[in-house]
């Protein structure tokens, strides 16, 4: 019998060198409150829209980061509404992250200030590089992201949104314009391909 030669499958982690959670999320509040373009609302939590059976319905999920946009961002070109992130430490491999998003993309997540229920248009990994492959074909189907800081020493630096393989937007720190929307749709298609 012959079997199809296929790659080694590829694993993907987290970047960084965060020994700890608790640091990742500093570095990542540091950064969104440099950036000035989303109002940023830590561990904020929600209420499943829906539970297969299987699942344990007695969870509720909380989010590292539910960022709304500001005027500025929209005046820019954002077309999207609010925006998740969850965080990890360096080094862990992303399929339990990803599969804690994918529970959260059945969320909506309460602002912590008014009485309103948010449903993000992306929910992003950090630290996390972009994605190839299948794994950023499923993620882009879904709006699941990455997001990593680059160059953090450097003219160019950036913190980096994708979308699979796709920017979604940079932030460039000390570049003007500081904000890189790509204009693409993320996740639109349904049914066979």
């Amino acid at each position: 019998m012959n079997y199809a030669i296929t790659a080694p499958f590829q694993q993907i982690k987290t970047t960084g060198s965060y020994t700890k959670e608790t640091q990742s999320v500093e570095r990542l509040k540091t950064l969104l409150d440099k950036m000035k373009i989303f109002n940023v609302f830590n561990e904020v939590r929600g209420e499943y829209e829906y539970r297969p059976h299987y699942k344990d319905s007695n969870k509720t999920p909380r989010i590292d980061f539910l960022l709304t946009p500001t005027i500025e961002l929209v005046k820019a070109g954002w077309e999207f509404g609010a925006i998740g992130i969850e965080c990890k430490k360096s080094d862990v491999k992303i399929g339990k992250p990803l599969s804690q998003i994918l529970d959260y993309s059945t969320a909506v997540f309460r602002h912590p200030t008014y009485n309103v229920l948010i449903k993000p248009d992306f929910i992003f990994l950090w630290p996390c590089e972009k994605t190839h492959g299948d794994i950023a074909s499923i993620m882009a189907q879904n709006r699941f992201g990455s997001v990593d800081e680059s160059g953090s020493n450097a003219e160019w630096h950036s913190l980096n949104f994708f979308c699979g393989e796709q920017r979604v937007f940079s932030y460039r720190f000390n570049q003007t314009p500081n904000i890189d929307i790509n204009p693409k749709q993320f996740g639109k298609r349904t049914g066979s391909r």
